[in-house]
């Protein structure tokens, strides 16, 4: 076969060593049976990285890939995967991220950006079409990611789009992120895998269109999305104008919000944060590349000790994590929090809960001042929590200990502190308490990133959505099966075609692998069915997990932790809730059988030829 529209059909493959590039042909069949973003991700991971390599060694690739409806005129699919092995879980990597960059790659004529190799000083990338440039960067070495995009416009105008690290990312903080204009590629540490390439960021420009294949099918398609977003009580009524912090009272009223590094679930008054107090901060909304929705709010801060502080968020995942979880209920602070893990370019997921654990092992008397430079670890102290992102993003005093990531503070500190790390597989979990929403659970434990709730998130337990059908979110029979569904599902819509994750949850939960399905064959020529479009989900997902299992993951990793397996919650909408070890070994039991995989959590030969990944069998023999 042939690619014949949408995709680009070349990779731009950039070896930091030599400082040279090459510009390959995407492989049709790798377009078919991956379709794009994390798809080509994992598929160039697992046949380029070996799985023990050193995720800060030069071996180690980034590869930056949109979709082939990036760049077109379907709405919300500016999305990107950046992919990589994670130094913060030796687990495959995968980050998304929106905003503008990601249509830039493909106007600059890629599907794909494979980085290998390491430069021998500081250095960036400027991308203009076909025309690489390896440009020195020690001007830019220390420099924010603002100021870093500021001074490389300056060079080279307003229209070029740039991904970049911090001083987190260069001081090789495992929390350390990549920020695109003001959206991050936020988890798993990437921007650590970025510095320690010595490779300050990628600056991309071009005007190549996103050619379409059949353009009445397309636009057929297309209004079909726009007609379902536009249809959905959710989406333009209460998520524009909110963004992603109308979940903090949807959780709340669940009791799943977790607080004081879930010890306080149910209990924290979080009123204050709910989205119509945040929406007194907002000045005005901003959208991804072609999108109707502009989800994201810029707040500022106008007056108190925080005035003047201005972010575009926080979301949700931060208010909870820079909030709830570390006992903060003063919104500035949180702003404030929110803006200074950019500027630095730290993950605010993982940040604030390493904070929080810390906080906790402070007041069990685990550590005490003399080992954190002083501060005084209480939850609520904003002040501490806001030197402590500085801290931990350039390595100072006790932040070089914490940029390490909670898994790795427990295994140093002793003292039975593990079961106070809110972690799965070394990846922080995010904002809701998996002991009043099961199948969220059990995603945590298996998902290939570590605890994600992109990766599998259960919109049945948390919304209410009964897709494919209704669920209890307090039972744990069923679970190992919608918890499969979830996964794949989002897998191929979101992060492969790709789509907003948003749009998936409030407009199309049961039409996603038909309505998706339909805009990538249109666009590109493919011939998937809505079920072969689901399966490059589980072919995905599997191909994930076989690397994972080669790092040296096993079954026994797919746990979460001993507060969720041991301690039930005490107040609220989930009160008395828990997930036992029995239980979600009871979970994963019929996860796996729905998988295909054996009981140890290996997919098995027969799955493996089932899904055309023949040539992973003798990796896992």
């Amino acid at each position: 076969m042939e690619l014949k529209r949408g995709y680009q059909g070349e990779i731009l493959r950039l070896n930091l060593d030599a400082q040279k590039f090459e510009i390959e042909n995407l492989d049709p069949e790798t377009a078919e049976n991956f379709v794009g973003g994390a798809g080509l991700g994992i598929k160039y991971l697992y046949d380029e990285v070996d799985p023990k390599v050193d995720p800060l060694g030069e071996e180690n690739k980034l590869i930056f890939s949109p979709g082939p409806l990036t760049g077109t005129s379907s709405p919300s699919a500016s999305r990107m995967s950046v992919t990589g092995k994670s130094p913060l879980t030796s687990c495959v990597g995968m980050s998304t991220v929106g905003g503008d960059f990601p249509a830039e790659v493909k106007f600059a004529g890629f599907d794909a950006i494979i980085v290998e190799g390491c430069l021998d000083d500081p250095g960036y990338i400027h991308i203009d079409e076909g025309e690489v440039e390896f440009k020195d960067a020690d001007d830019l070495w220390g420099a924010s990611t603002f100021d870093s995009q500021e001074f490389i416009k300056r060079d080279f105008g307003d229209n070029v789009e740039i991904a970049c690290i911090g001083p987190a990312g260069e001081n090789l903080s495992k929390m350390g992120c990549i920020i695109c204009g003001r959206r991050a590629a936020g988890r798993k540490g990437l921007g650590a895998v970025m510095g320690s390439k010595n490779l300050k960021a990628i600056a991309v420009e071009g005007d190549e269109e996103v050619e379409i294949y059949d353009e009445d099918e397309f636009r057929e398609a297309t209004g079909e999305l726009l007609k379902a977003m536009k249809d959905s009580e959710v989406l333009y009524p209460t998520f524009s104008p909110h963004g992603t912090s109308m979940v903090v009272e949807v959780a709340d009223e669940l009791g799943i919000l977790p607080a004081e590094n879930w010890r306080s679930t149910g209990e924290f008054p979080s009123e204050g944060l709910y989205s119509g107090s945040q929406k007194d901060y907002r000045i005005r909304m901003e959208a991804c590349y072609n999108c109707p929705v502009a989800c994201s709010q810029v707040r500022l801060v106008e007056e108190g000790p925080y005035q003047g502080e201005l972010s575009e968020g926080p979301e949700f995942e931060t208010t909870y994590s820079l909030g709830t979880g570390v006992g903060v209920d003063y919104y500035p602070a949180i702003i404030a929090g929110d803006r200074m893990c950019d500027f630095y370019g730290l993950d605010t997921i993982s940040t604030g809960v390493t904070i929080g654990f810390a906080m906790e092992l402070f007041e069990r008397g685990i550590i005490a001042e003399e080992d954190t430079d002083g501060l005084e670890l209480n939850f609520g102290n904003h002040q501490a929590v806001l030197e402590l992102i500085q801290k931990i993003a350039f390595r100072d005093g006790f932040g070089d200990l914490l940029a390490e990531g909670s898994r790795e503070v427990a295994k140093r500190i002793g003292e039975d502190s593990l079961r106070y790390a809110m972690q799965v597989k070394g990846l922080e979990l995010p904002g809701y308490d998996v002991r009043g929403a099961k199948a969220h659970g059990l995603n945590y434990a298996t998902s290939y990133t570590g605890a994600d709730h992109n990766r599998g998130y259960a919109f049945q337990e948390i919304f209410g959505i009964p897709v494919p059908e209704e669920v209890d979110r307090m039972e744990t029979e069923g679970k190992g099966e919608l918890t499969k569904w979830n996964q794949d599902i989002r897998t191929v819509t979101c992060d492969c075609s790709p789509l907003c994750v948003f749009i998936l949850d409030t407009s199309i939960p049961g039409r996603a692998d038909e309505i998706m399905s339909s805009l990538v064959n249109s666009a590109t020529g493919l011939d998937h069915t809505p079920e072969s479009f689901f399966k490059i989900g589980e072919r995905i997902n599997n191909l994930a997990r076989a690397f994972n299992v080669q790092v040296g993951y096993t079954r026994e990793d797919d746990t979460l932790p001993q507060r969720i397996l041991e301690e039930g919650i005490e107040k609220g909408g989930s009160k008395g809730q828990s997930i036992s070890k029995e239980e979600l070994e009871e979970m994963k039991d019929e996860y796996y059988e729905e998988r295909g995989w054996n009981e140890k959590g290996i997919p098995t030969q027969e799955k493996l030829k089932e899904l055309e990944l023949d040539y992973v069998i003798d990796d896992l023999q």
